[in-house]
């Protein structure tokens, strides 16, 4: 398999286990977390926003584990270890691209759909119509991803540079596949930033707006929903602009980053850019979730007060947790003398 020797770039022991101890930490918090938030949400009825939030917690908790190779490579000196496999090679950096790309989608979606109804708040928008467009970039996605084995040659290997697979294209490549294949995957992680900025602008003008002419007889629930929405866009572009910035730039010339690769010999800084930011971005949102959502932290609570309880021999019932909770957020003394000190 050809792979660059890790040799022969100058790296950092005491970086490389830091950064392989930060993709463990996406694992270790990001996949309970995520998976605690797509269960909270696979439990709520179905409307547009809650089946958006339950694809991208579904595809969060995916991205979440892609970093476990690659954090055992940064503990390996950057030997390939579970990437010396060609088939697992080809299987994560299809995974990883596939998962990546819907993922921006997802929020593209949930960000535009949700300044349409902020403009239009007496229209609704099809879930069908959504489960369409959705299933149909799915698709579209599966099959670009997938044509770099119509040739019948691999097309990722590994790279101890990137830690991890990069392409490679294959000699017989047709360049008008090529083509199209390069212009999909830029596209891919470029055009979904422009809607998301937009929509999300529009957002914050329709709920200033809003508030102004009602006041406070403005409905709070659809102003925090449309809030959570605009604050769960901001992160993602904070987290993916970079690398879009340097996307675009490379496209357009790619002499402009030579004094970036001179610096950054090691790759660390791009690295970051290109394979962290997405599973940090994953891990970020369910703190924003917990955050903005009350009946989410109720559930929390409630699994946890249930936990404590299981562990002590004592079963609480959820019911009455919930219950509890909701008087301690109102300032009220449980009725049932449950207290939430840290020694109950």
């Amino acid at each position: 398999m050809n792979a660059s020797y890790p040799e022969e770039i100058p790296i950092n022991g005491g970086v490389e286990v830091i950064y392989g101890i930060i993709c463990f930490a996406f694992a270790i918090f990001g996949i309970p977390a995520n998976a605690f938030a797509f269960r909270y949400f696979l439990r709520k009825k179905l409307e547009l926003s809650s089946m958006l939030y339950l694809f991208i917690t579904g595809s969060d908790v995916l991205i979440c584990i892609c970093p476990i190779p690659i954090g055992i490579s940064y503990f390996c000196h950057r030997n390939a270890v579970l990437f010396d496999s060609v088939f697992f090679c080809n299987f994560w950096m299809l995974s990883w691209r596939i998962l990546s790309c819907v993922s921006i989608f997802y929020v593209a979606v949930l960000s535009v759909t949700r300044a349409y109804l902020l403009c239009f708040p007496f229209k609704q928008v099809s879930l069908l119509f959504v489960k369409i467009i959705i299933a149909v970039y799915l698709f579209l996605q599966l099959v670009i991803s997938t044509n770099v084995f119509w040739t019948g040659e691999h097309q990722y290997v590994y790279s101890a540079k990137f830690v991890a697979c990069d392409s490679v294209t294959p000699t017989h490549f047709p360049d008008d596949l090529l083509h199209i294949y390069n212009w999909f995957s830029r596209a891919s992680y470029l055009f979904p930033i422009f809607p998301i900025v937009l929509s999300c602008l529009v957002s914050v003008v329709s709920i200033s707006r809003y508030q102004s002419k009602y006041g406070g007889t403005a409905d709070q629930e659809k102003v925090n929903a449309s809030i959570t929405i605009i604050l769960f866009t901001l992160i993602y572009v904070f987290c993916n602009a970079p690398q879009a910035i340097l996307n675009i730039i490379g496209g357009v010339d790619k002499s402009v980053l030579e004094p970036l690769n001179k610096w950054d010999s090691a790759l660390y800084f791009q690295n970051f850019i290109y394979t962290m930011i997405v599973p940090l971005n994953s891990t970020l949102n369910p703190i924003l979730y917990f955050y903005r959502m009350t009946s989410l932290r109720q559930e929390l609570v409630s699994a946890l007060r249930w936990r404590q309880g299981n562990d002590r021999g004592q079963l609480v019932p959820r019911d009455t947790v919930v219950l509890s909770l909701k008087s301690f957020n109102s300032g009220k003394k449980p009725s049932n003398g449950l207290s939430f000190s840290s020694t109950a």
